[in-house]
């Protein structure tokens, strides 16, 4: 990043910080990144994006810039589709209005809004899965062996029998007020 922000003559005005976001306190700041990670403000699951928002609201300067992405329900989940991903509470997504909503809730106007694809949404799903494929051949007599892979098959599990009809992924570009 350091590299990237010298070479596009940004250096004197970017400052990247390497560490746990959770617990930095720093100065509020003109643009702000939470890129579907709003589980490293802690708290129960369904508290995440509250807690991610809240700490996105103390860390934007007033009229700076907020990017946040987030998953959210394309359609109400059955209960046999949330059966599959036992790991997701119902409540710890909402719809695309309501978290546009939420947002704005937490003292921000919406700029812009983007949602992924089923496409891009499966692009990047195979991508994740495929490190845990990789490792599996890889690695075949490990100890984690039967771990990984009972993980890697839980995940796919949920996928294709619960999240790729239910969950989508939304980008917020939020202006705090």
């Amino acid at each position: 990043g350091r590299a990237n922000a010298e070479e596009r003559g940004l250096a004197d005005r970017v400052e990247l910080v390497a560490g746990d976001v959770g617990a930095w306190r720093g100065e509020p700041s003109d643009v702000v990144l939470n890129i579907g990670a709003s589980h490293v403000w802690g708290g129960e699951p369904v508290a995440h994006t509250a807690n991610a928002l809240a700490a996105l609201a103390d860390l934007t300067r007033p009229g700076g810039r907020a990017a946040f992405a987030e998953c959210y329900w394309r359609r109400p989940p059955t209960d046999t589709e949330m059966a599959a991903m036992p790991f997701i509470p119902r409540e710890q997504y909402r719809s695309l209005p309501e978290l546009v909503d939420f947002a704005l809730a937490h003292g921000f106007r919406l700029i812009a809004l983007t949602e992924t694809t089923v496409d891009e949404w499966d692009e990047f799903e195979n991508l994740h899965c495929l490190g845990w494929e990789d490792w599996l051949l890889e690695n075949p007599g490990s100890p984690d062996f039967e771990a990984v892979r009972d993980r890697a098959d839980r995940h796919r599990h949920a996928r294709v029998h619960g999240q790729r009809e239910t969950l989508g992924f939304a980008y917020l570009t939020l202006l705090r007020v």
